[in-house]
């Protein structure tokens, strides 16, 4: 049944959970993954993927040069010499001779990484090959005690000196391509040796670079993952169930690559398949029966078609999954990695099914041998075409799920396709043909991933492999999105005399971003003279908004040209234009290692910075191609609005992104003011840094991926300061006053400075400061500084660090306290600041972590000796629900207000501090405990600390939903209480709590104060019986923030309606469910939370309306959704910190 919609788009509840992204209970958090994914990346139904490897001869060569040959082929570069061990010499048969497993006495140019790419090349890091389920590495090799095969383990006869002065290992440098700078092994540093050393056991000849980069692909993949080699052998070939977990691999392998080891995972949470899979991989020879045998790629993808199809008996049933498991609308994907150029198979059935494919893409070509004699007019395009474009089982699916294909990616390890000739055959009107054994097959194999729906790589080093594999992960992650729309996150503004909302949002297909002012209310200058617009018209208003930052950009980068482009860094405490000639050597070998290969790397340097400022010169020819607005991804930070009347500007937007920067445009416009690269994201580190952006094999990071705080200080000067988010740890501070008020940007004018753990710029450094994605805070502190605030965040690099509150001067970061709550580790997330007393200074700080503690620091007094951190409370799961110690970690600021009825002093502030439970900032792991996450509100009298669950007054929701039409909501039960401050009275009552009850229901977003009501967006787990779409959704929940209630009406002594539920847009009797009473509605008939279309990104207000944003969920996409509220004043109406609404 076609569901529909009301205008405020919600959804009638679901039962059953598709996929489970619940909070967790906090483990050992050193042994977790900070996620670089957003969460709502959760694909419905995971899909198959095959890595299919070339185990033809040429994979054991140790040589590649220009074109993909090889100068040595199946002679050796390294083997076994004869050596004297006698001072006088050794006779023919004397037994002081001894063999060695030497370097070879060749060609230099064969040692050069520059002429062979296989050689060493001392600008890479060489690791080990991932081998756990966990991503831990194989042991680092002994450069004293070498591995020559590891697959053969550790023997005398299989181990190798590299230090051995007779064995002479040595590599040249490639000074002004001449490649005749030698470097011995021997003469190395340690650290050099060492490097060496895992090159040459884990990356030396073709095959080795092969299972590197199938188990760097394995590590972390979210789905069924299969491996096959090309050339099965049939007799050894044994039958691999979906839910066997391929205990048979281990067996069947037997050190042969040539036996089948495949198989499609049924189970992604299984660990051992993909310790059984690393295993076979791992273990892998070449076997003598392959040494000389070709490269049958026609016959290997035939043979992975028929497997998902299930007609290949000999690899079992098919992996795609029945229609009770979604298998209607899985994907289905074989990665083709070879080194060579193929040919047919000898003989077999394989290959006479291969030719009854014809020509199945309509380009008739013809293939022929290697002699030139017809062959046949089935080429490996063909093969994947046909699998790409006919349904694999036809007894599944229907509409748009009909058909289930195959697509198909392919890998060229060292070779090249020439498709200008390839293009030009059929421009002129012939043909073409393919001959196999020639270049005209990588001309092949570059069509076949075009034909079969996939990606065509070319890999010329050991490290380009392993990114071409990881880019082809992350192109599958993005195919397999079910999220169809985008993910918004709000602000508010004021945009050409008009209320404006500043939308962000992203696209996980191309992993690029948008900033857009939408107007939001029709005429009205005052709070009071409010008018916002019903959510048809803000709907309409979206399709034709005041402006949008990525056409902005892209006009303003054709016009001006990339060069003009303001983007700037910092070079150790300066700012400086971001150019090839300021760039420090960190930032340097940062990008050289991303640059194009047939680059200097000076030109390297060049074109990485022009690529990095927008120019796509170079995209796909060396760099990441990127396929929408060169304006990044915006996920975790939320645009901050500074608005100034003057003639130069109205003010400016300020934004982090995924691109490496933080971004400023002018308010009125649109048009980029200048964006800043903090110099605290370069790094070394493989798969990190700036110029990783630009990889060919570039998975998701974040980078500027938090909230910006900005500040005008009394003297006129405006600064802006942020966390990374996971983009990194640390924070930083700039000066943007030129830009607030219109002027020229220049790098004096940007002045700034940053804060990390591990960098010396300015000698700011501190080990406890880990990943900042809570906002931090600017104000003035009671002993006159002007100050930030920042929590110390997630993962410190200091595994022991407390919870921690650095306090730094604002304009130079000069450290002015560092608050450290309590022994034992601690992850400070989030921080909301407080002025008690009205005088323009930071009283208190309340902030909680990811072991569920709420922490309080007190900052009211003038000398700073006399700051302090206190635990207030500690969220915990109750018992009944989680068992006992089952903490729930906070990771959104809080929300203050005043109790009302007594008097607030520094001594007894009576602040109402609320807040909620979730984590969505960790990559689950297989034995994480799934915790129930609740809502609460904590009174800070002054008096007493360490409060728990139990001193809290309990709020629950009805186990019944309202339901009428497409609206759903739900009431809550509970009773008025009186706080009590009598430490001697057991049943006092020091706030109240709500715990979530819907599936893997959260609080990830902060909460709004609306006069008296706390407003809350929550995310729960998706749900609903449809596989092929994302239903994870959420609720919106609006209480009185004292009580935890609904808002109650003392003149009427009744309680009253939150929700305009009939939309008649108004707030009376019609809004009330169940039995009214005769002395007026009671806390039952209220509805106080109603169910949202999507997961909430965004939470704005604009007078008494909220502005919620949520992302896509089954056939509904993202949308921005107005609600007015019914807001009183009665009640906790008192705000205390600043910046509540952002």
């Amino acid at each position: 049944m076609t569901q529909r919609y009301s205008r405020y788009r919600l959804l009638p509840a679901c039962g059953l959970v598709l996929v489970t992204t619940t909070s967790f209970a906090a483990s050992a958090d050193d042994e977790r993954t900070l996620s670089q994914l957003p969460i709502t990346q959760n694909v419905g139904v995971t899909p198959n993927v095959l890595l299919m490897l070339d185990d033809s001869g040429s994979m054991s060569f140790e040589d590649t040069i220009a074109g993909g040959e090889s100068a040595r082929g199946y002679d050796k570069l390294y083997g076994d010499l004869w050596y004297c061990t006698r001072s006088r010499g050794c006779g023919n048969y004397s037994p002081y001779w001894v063999r060695i497993f030497s370097q070879y006495d060749l060609d230099d140019r064969l040692f050069c990484a520059s002429y062979n790419s296989q050689a060493y090349n001392q600008d890479i890091e060489y690791q080990p090959w991932k081998l756990e389920s966990s991503g831990s590495r194989a042991p680092q090799s002994d450069p004293k005690k070498a591995l020559i095969d590891y697959a053969l383990g550790y023997n005398a006869s299989n181990m190798v000196d590299l230090t051995d002065s007779r064995a002479d290992f040595s590599y040249y440098i490639d000074k002004e391509r001449s490649c005749d700078f030698e470097r011995k092994v021997i003469d190395l540093t340690s650290a050099e040796q060492q490097n060496y050393a895992n090159w040459f056991t884990y990356y030396r000849d073709r095959l080795s670079v092969g299972k590197a980069a199938s188990l760097e692909l394995l590590t972390g993949t979210q789905y069924r993952t299969g491996f096959l080699t090309i050339n099965p052998n049939a007799n050894t070939a044994q039958r691999v169930g979906v839910d066997g977990i391929i205990t048979q691999i281990l067996n069947t392998v037997s050190g042969l690559l040539s036996s089948v080891t495949g198989g499609v995972l049924g189970n992604t949470s299984t660990n051992s398949h993909f310790d059984e899979l690393r295993a076979a991989i791992e273990k892998s020879v070449i076997s003598s029966e392959n040494s000389y045998r070709g490269t049958p790629l026609r016959e290997a993808l035939y043979r992975a078609g028929e497997y998902y199809a299930g007609r290949y008996s000999r690899l079992g049933s098919s992996p795609i999954l029945s229609a009770d498991e979604g298998g209607m609308c899985q994907q289905n994907f074989t990665i083709l990695v070879t080194d060579g150029f193929w040919n047919r198979e000898s003989s077999g059935s394989d290959r006479n099914n291969v030719e009854d494919i014809g020509d199945a893409n309509g380009d008739s070509r013809r293939w022929y041998y290697s002699n030139g004699n017809y062959g046949g007019k089935t080429t490996l395009a063909d093969v994947a075409y046909h699998y790409a474009h006919n349904d694999l089982k036809t007894t599944l699916g229907s509409g748009s799920y009909e058909d289930q294909v195959m697509t198909t990616y392919t890998v060229a390890f060292g070779v090249d396709a020439d498709n200008s000739k390839w293009n030009t055959a059929l421009t002129n009107g012939a043909p073409g043909y393919v001959q196999e054994s020639t270049s005209s097959t990588i001309d092949d194999l570059k069509q076949a991933a075009e034909d079969g729906g996939g990606l065509y790589f070319n890999a010329a080093d050991p490290a380009a492999l392993v990114d071409a594999l990881a880019a082809i992960s992350r192109d599958i992650v993005a195919r397999g999105e079910s999220v169809s729309g985008v993910a918004t996150n709000l602000s508010t503004a004021e945009v050409e005399a008009g209320g404006a909302i500043l939308q962000v949002s992203y696209s996980p297909a191309s992993w690029s971003g948008e900033v857009m002012a939408v107007s939001a209310v029709t005429q009205g200058d005052s709070d009071s003279d409010i008018d916002v617009v019903d959510s048809d018209t803000f709907e309409a208003n979206q399709t034709s908004p005041l402006w949008n930052a990525s056409d902005r950009l892209t006009a303003n980068l054709k016009g001006a040209g990339v060069a003009n482009r303001k983007v700037y860094t910092a070079d150790n405490g300066s700012t400086v234009v971001f150019s090839e000639g300021n760039l420090t050597n960190v930032q340097q070998k940062d990008l050289e290692r991303y640059a194009p290969d047939d680059l200097s790397k000076s030109e390297g340097r060049e074109a990485m910075v022009a690529w990095l400022k927008g120019s796509r010169a170079l995209e796909g020819k060396g760099l990441r191609t990127r396929q929408g607005s060169v304006l990044g991804d915006i996920i975790g930070s939320s645009p901050v609005v500074i608005t100034r009347s003057n003639d130069n500007s109205q003010g400016s937007v300020f934004v982090g992104a995924n691109d490496g920067m933080l971004h400023a445009f002018d308010l009125g416009t649109g048009d980029e003011q200048f964006a800043y690269i903090p110099e605290l994201l370069f790094s070394e580190e493989n798969g990190e840094g700036l110029g990783y952006l630009a990889s060919t094999g570039y998975q998701h990071r974040y980078y500027v991926d938090a909230v910006p705080r900005v500040t005008t200080l009394s003297e006129g000067s405006t600064w802006l300061a942020s966390g990374l988010g996971g983009g990194g740890r640390g924070v930083f501070v700039l000066n943007v006053t030129d830009a607030v008020k219109g002027n020229e940007i220049s790098t004096t004018g940007l002045s700034g400075w940053e804060f990390g753990a591990d960098n010396n710029r300015n000698g700011l450094k501190d080990k406890d400061i880990g990943y900042v994605y809570g906002e931090v805070h600017v104000g003035q502190l009671n002993n006159g500084q002007q100050a930030l605030l920042v929590p110390n965040g997630l993962k410190p690099e200091n595994d022991q660090a407390s919870a921690t509150l650095f306090l730094r001067e604002l304009t130079t970061g000069t450290a002015i306290a560092k608050l450290v709550g309590g022994s034992g580790a601690g992850e400070l997330t989030s921080l909301q600041v407080a002025d008690l007393d009205g005088n323009g200074t930071v009283d208190f700080a309340y902030g909680g972590d990811m072991q569920g503690r709420l922490w309080k620091f007190n900052l009211s007094e003038k000398d700073p000796s006399e700051w302090s951190a206190n635990l207030l409370f500690t969220a915990t799961c109750d018992v009944k629900s989680c068992g006992s110690g089952s903490v729930q970690p906070i990771t959104v600021k809080p929300t203050l207000s005043r109790l009302t009825g007594v008097t607030h002093t520094m001594s007894e502030p009576n602040l109402l501090v609320s807040f909620g439970t979730g984590e969505q900032l960790y990559t689950p792991i297989d034995d994480d405990v799934a915790t129930q996450q609740s809502l609460y509100t904590v009174l800070d009298d002054g008096q007493h600390l360490g409060l728990g669950r139990n001193q809290l007054e309990s709020r629950a929701f009805d186990e019944q939903q309202y339901s009428e039409g497409e609206l759903v909501g739900r009431t809550l039960n509970g009773q008025l209480f009186d706080y009590g401050q009598q430490l001697d009275n057991s049943d006092s009552r020091y706030g109240w709590y709500l715990d979530l009850t819907d599936a893997g229901e959260e609080v990830i977003q902060p909460a709004s104060l609306l006069g008296n009501l706390l407003v809350v967006a929550t995310r729960t787990d998706g749900g609903g019986s449809n596989f092929c779409e994302a239903n994870s959704s959420g609720w919106l929940i609006a209480v009185d923030a004292q009580t935890g209630l609904p808002s109650y009406d003392s003149g009427n002594s009744s309680y009253v309606p939150i929700f305009d539920l009939n939309e008649d847009k108004s707030f009376d009797v019609g809004d009330l469910i169940g039995k009214v009473d005769e002395s007026g509605p009671e806390v039952g008939n209220i509805v106080v939370s109603i169910k949202l279309s999507g997961e909430p990104s965004g939470l704005t207000s604009i007078g008494n309306h909220v502005f919620v944003a949520t992302g896509a969920s089954g056939s509904e996409p993202g949308a921005v959704t107005p609600l007015e509220l019914n807001v009183q004043t009665s009640s906790a109406s008192g705000r205390v910190s600043w910046y509540q609404l952002r």
